[in-house]
């Protein structure tokens, strides 16, 4: 019996098709991921903005302008909030710079072993983190004004959009594919408004808590809490690490009463106020958050890390439309309990 050698190296060419598409798509992964993060966060910015500009159709407002004056307003309300603090934010941030370099000597003098980790002042190593900081900082508004600018276009075109992309689906899977778009658009929803709210939130308790603490830079430091509040678990810690440097320059009382300000409001975010906030439309573990936010963050940096969290919740959706009769008979319902 013999046994054709072509056979052993027999390849369809729709395998060798699908390995060629594969390295294409992970090729310009790395070629336009930066545009693909720039289009996701134009897509959840619209998602927030379209019942707004859905409002204003029903008082007559044509939606090109409603969608122009969303947008328009969104941007003015962001700078406004940034020129009305602009002195203070400046001359704060300042503050924080220099102290950090103060700590960063003063790890130095006390564990000389670790010099090697640590940038110096002399080398130029912080001033090329400051210039990195201050590169990204110039490229995130850069990717936040065409963010804005493709919102605007999604907010205008994006039903024509939604039947254009449908007309590629079968006829058959058109219904299922129609509700997860809705259920995911009210789940984005959702993450966009209840974080925003939160954000704020923890802004402002922050600011307060700092300012009875007698912390420095008490108005940066809140602005760094809300910001980071954006990113879960990942973004606690690291506000509160900067804040405690900050307030170990006034005394160990601060420290601690930062610490414990931090560690309780932190608590009641999560098991109070994001509850009545998202309800469970963002219910994952915490576990899941945190492998979420570090793919994120491995595959698209900060921005990765930010869009994490939304993108993830989306899987319950597409396991319960999608996944539901390739997984055993209860592996849905038992999900669905432990989320509750």
């Amino acid at each position: 019996m013999t046994t054709d050698r072509r056979s052993l190296f027999d390849v369809s060419w729709r395998a060798i098709a699908k390995v060629l598409v594969a390295v294409a798509l992970v090729w310009a992964w790395f070629q336009l991921w930066q545009f693909v993060m720039v289009m996701v966060v134009a897509i959840i910015i619209a998602i927030a903005l379209d019942p707004v500009v859905c409002h204003l159709e029903r008082y007559r407002v044509p939606r090109w302008l409603g969608a122009c004056a969303s947008v328009m307003l969104l941007a003015a309300l962001a700078a406004a909030m940034i020129g009305a603090g602009w002195v203070s934010i400046t001359q704060q941030s300042r503050f924080i710079a220099d102290n950090l370099i103060e700590f960063s000597r003063q790890i130095r003098a006390s564990f000389p072993a670790i010099e090697r980790l640590l940038p110096t002042a002399e080398e130029g190593g912080l001033g090329q983190y400051v210039l990195s900081f201050g590169r990204s900082a110039a490229n995130a508004v850069a990717m936040f004004v065409v963010a804005l600018v493709l919102t605007v276009y999604l907010l205008i075109e994006w039903k024509s959009t939604v039947e254009w992309l449908m007309a590629f689906v079968p006829q058959e899977q058109r219904p299922k594919v129609r509700r997860t778009l809705a259920d995911t658009r009210a789940t984005i929803f959702s993450y966009v408004v209840g974080n925003a709210l939160t954000s704020v939130i923890t802004a402002v308790a922050t600011f307060v808590a700092l300012v009875l603490l007698k912390v420095p830079a008490a108005l940066v430091l809140a602005i760094i809490a809300g910001l980071f509040d954006f990113i879960p678990v990942v973004g606690f810690m690291l506000s509160l690490g900067i804040t405690a440097l900050l307030a170990a320059t006034v005394s160990m009382t601060a420290v601690w009463g930062v610490i414990a300000f931090y560690v309780v409001f932190n608590a009641v975010e999560n098991y109070f106020i994001a509850p009545k906030i998202y309800g469970h439309e963002l219910a994952l573990s915490k576990l899941a958050v945190l492998i979420a936010v570090a793919v994120g963050g491995q595959l698209g940096g900060v921005m990765g890390a930010l869009l994490a969290l939304p993108i993830a919740a989306v899987y319950p959706i597409l396991e319960r439309l999608w996944l539901r009769d390739q997984l055993n008979s209860d592996t849905v319902e038992i999900h669905k309990r432990l989320s509750a």
